[in-house]
């Protein structure tokens, strides 16, 4: 990673990130390679489903319920930042076992679980492999629910804990101010993350609005793949193009340490460069294309939460500052018009019966010129969510 640092051009770099996240002014048909290559966070439920329709149509969009399917080509698992990810069942390695903790590391989404531990008086990893040997009831089993499983998995992990942590284990949830949640169930949610980069649990596609949860092998008849600790890393930095450990570590959940440990492996691959008087990191096979994107030119509608506006580096897709935090939010984001790859306005969307209301903020002087295709790309959303009509008001 030694070296002078070359000046990438932004525009260059949004080009290429909406050309790798699918979001080109030719738009693919099909659910083949739909899935971006950092998958699609499905948090809120129905997030990556709207992300297809944004790419591929709603006959697309549709389609990735099916391919969720049991032995189908699309796994949903709690991957990085915890949250449940879609990706290419091909792609597993990448999105499991390469986030996975070393001894001395800590695990993705489990710091706050520390105090806990402590309190009951037993080590992280006595626990987790106390969890790992109760996550096995899994196999051939469905469990409808996220509560119903950490109750399930709380209780058979129970069977292999120290007598004297048993009355512990019943007691209140600290995690829970309603009171439903037993620490023992608390502990549990908390483990599942490592639980599913260790290829042991995964989604099992919905039952209503109900998620289903079983066993990697008991989905798709065999264990999930071991990775050797880089492919997240490398898949991260190929999509954005140009990023820095700050932004891969928040991207990802992983602990400084872990993450500093991933971009250390690919120090051979990764050369510094400038981007907007910032130094960050760039695989230097992936320059010249990065260079070479092209222009934009194209007006483009996404859904909050978005895989374009979960990557890093902020100050591409939305200069002025003040306004990440109506972009960014903790939850309910909006979603945003964007224009050369830059958010030009926000949108929110209510549905009631079969009619669609939507509200557009603009955040630039003037929308006049893309008012016909923002308009264009609503009416579709609107047939896909099955409303008959549309109103739209701009604020």
């Amino acid at each position: 990673m030694k070296g002078v640092a070359s000046e990438l051009e932004s525009e260059d770099l949004i080009a290429y990130r909406l050309r790798v996240l699918g979001l080109s002014e030719v738009k693919e048909e099909g659910f083949s390679n739909a899935i971006p290559p950092l998958g699609l966070v499905d948090s809120p439920p129905g997030a990556s489903k709207a992300a297809i329709f944004w790419r591929r149509g709603d006959s697309a969009a549709n389609a990735l319920e099916h391919s969720l399917e049991k032995n189908g080509t699309v796994v949903e698992a709690w991957s990085y930042r915890g949250c449940p990810v879609c990706f290419e069942r091909t792609d597993n390695a990448v999105f499991l076992s390469s986030l996975a903790a070393l001894p001395d590391e800590e695990w993705i989404y489990t710091p706050a679980l520390l105090p806990t531990l402590k309190n009951l008086g037993i080590s992280f990893s006595e626990i987790l492999s106390i969890v790992l040997e109760a996550v096995k009831v899994l196999d051939g089993t469905i469990v409808e629910k996220k509560s119903e499983l950490d109750r399930i998995l709380a209780v058979e992990a129970e069977r292999f804990l120290p007598g004297k942590l048993r009355q512990s284990w019943h007691g209140r949830s600290v995690y829970d101010m309603a009171g439903m949640q037993t620490t023992g169930e608390a502990v549990v949610s908390f483990l599942l993350r490592p639980a599913s980069l260790l290829g042991k649990v995964v989604f099992a596609g919905r039952r209503g609005r109900n998620p289903l949860f079983t066993s990697y092998v008991g989905m798709y008849g065999q264990e999930a793949d071991r990775a050797n600790g880089d492919e997240f890393a490398r898949r991260y930095f190929s999509v954005c193009g140009a990023s820095d450990i700050d932004e891969f570590t928040r991207f990802s959940g992983l602990s400084r340490k872990s993450a500093q440990r991933m971009i250390d492996m690919l120090s051979d691959e990764l050369v510094p460069v400038m981007l907007m008087g910032r130094r960050k990191l760039a695989i230097a096979s992936l320059l010249p294309e990065i260079v070479q994107s092209g222009s934009i030119g194209h007006i483009l509608v996404l859904s909050g939460h978005d895989p374009y506006l979960d990557l890093g580096e902020r100050f591409l897709t939305a200069p002025e500052k003040s306004t990440w935090g109506k972009i960014w939010r903790t939850v309910s984001n909006p979603g945003v018009v964007l224009r050369d790859g830059k958010i030009c306005a926000l949108w929110r969307a209510r549905k009631s019966g079969r009619r669609l209301s939507v509200s557009i903020s603009p955040l630039c002087s003037d929308l006049g010129r893309e008012k016909s295709a923002i308009l264009e790309k609503l009416e579709s959303y609107s047939t896909f969510l099955g409303c008959s009509s549309l109103a739209i008001e701009t604020e």
